[in-house]
């Protein structure tokens, strides 16, 4: 179902020059995707899907699509064909959180089972004996420098294609949330126009220019402490979406909470922007929206049935809008959602 709200302004919040502590996203420890127990569509027939739940895509520098499962490792997708790679054939893994490529061409997955990088060949796997942090992987970054970032739920480490290196962030106090574990989870790390890299944590967002490490956090204007998400636009700001607090942006010297009158999103896990500057709004387990800076338009399992848990989205090099949800492969084309099973992609 497409619901369309009329514009409503963004209510500015202060920011101050001070640190503290908080919260993120739900304990991977039953099962490894931070997701709510009702986060799937059981109508949906997983047998025509590529896979279940569609955690990353990414297309690579030709062309190529790769979609990160959390059941069936990662699929790639040329266009004509579907190839699986998985933990029974040589990938690794059979769960994949993120997907980057590196200057030199080479793949980076990351996965539960460590790091894998493919040279367009075979695949190598890296983990805590190479220098990783842990084991799983939740995020994942290649700089413009080619240094590759791991986002685990051990920290952060750094690898300049030959050695990894620990790169330390303070763990968050979760002291106020007992039932949250993996205090030192990073969820996402993303390099913005300026070369800084930012990184988000249960404990508020960090933003590190290569000399200075800043935590950002509620108390310097930060709608929440416990960071799902990043985002930078296409004009510079910054997006967070977090666990608590909803939506809010920074614009380098203020944070902005998104509100809206048909809005009350809170638990916000997906940010992406699209070719035309439309921002799309990820809630977990409550649909998807989108805001073009003016009207917001919001979709729920009507009009997909996946469309009430998005993972990621990906606009391809034609211009195609794909999504991952807890339901299988979606394209948005047209104004709907179309549930792209492996009958429509063969």
């Amino acid at each position: 179902m497409l619901r369309w709200f009329p514009h409503a302004p963004l209510v500015p919040l202060l920011l101050l020059f001070l640190a503290a502590c908080g919260p993120s996203e739900p304990s991977p420890r039953e099962g490894g995707v931070a997701r709510r127990a009702d986060e799937s569509a059981p109508g949906t027939d997983s047998a025509e899907q590529i896979s279940r739940y569609i955690r990353c895509i990414f297309q690579d520098r030709d062309g190529v699509l790769w979609f990160g499962t959390t059941t069936d490792g990662v699929v790639r997708y040329d266009g004509r064909s579907l190839e699986y790679f998985n933990a029974s054939n040589g990938f690794g893994s059979d769960w994949v959180n993120a997907i980057a490529q590196d200057i030199m061409g080479d793949i980076w997955f990351a996965t539960r089972d460590g790091a894998v990088r493919y040279d367009g060949n075979m695949f190598v796997r890296y983990t805590t004996k190479d220098g990783l942090a842990s084991d799983h992987i939740w995020s994942l970054l290649v700089d413009r420098n080619g240094e590759v970032w791991f986002g685990t739920y051990e920290g952060v480490t750094r690898s300049d294609g030959g050695t990894f290196s620990p790169f330390p962030l303070p763990a968050a106090d979760l002291s106020a949330h007992p039932y949250h574990e993996d205090a030192a989870l990073v969820n996402a790390i993303v390099q913005d126009r300026s070369g800084a890299i930012w990184f988000a944590t249960k404990g508020g967002a960090y933003r590190y220019t290569g000399t200075t490490l800043t935590r950002f956090s509620k108390s310097d204007g930060l709608c929440d402490d416990f960071v799902n998400t990043l985002l930078e636009d296409r004009d510079g700001r910054m997006w967070f979406g977090t666990q608590f607090g909803g939506l809010c942006s920074y614009d380098g010297n203020t944070f902005t909470a998104f509100t809206h009158t048909a809005w009350d999103g809170e638990n916000i896990g997906t940010l992406y922007q699209d070719a035309n500057g439309t921002l799309w709004i990820g809630e977990r387990a409550n649909g998807l929206c989108n805001y073009d800076t003016r009207d917001l338009r919001c979709f729920d399992a009507t009009d997909g049935e996946g469309i009430r848990v998005v993972f990621c989205m990906l606009e391809d090099d034609q211009g195609r809008l794909w999504v991952g949800t807890g339901a299988g492969l979606y394209r948005y084309e047209g104004g709907q959602f179309v549930n792209m099973t492996k009958a429509q992609l063969l």
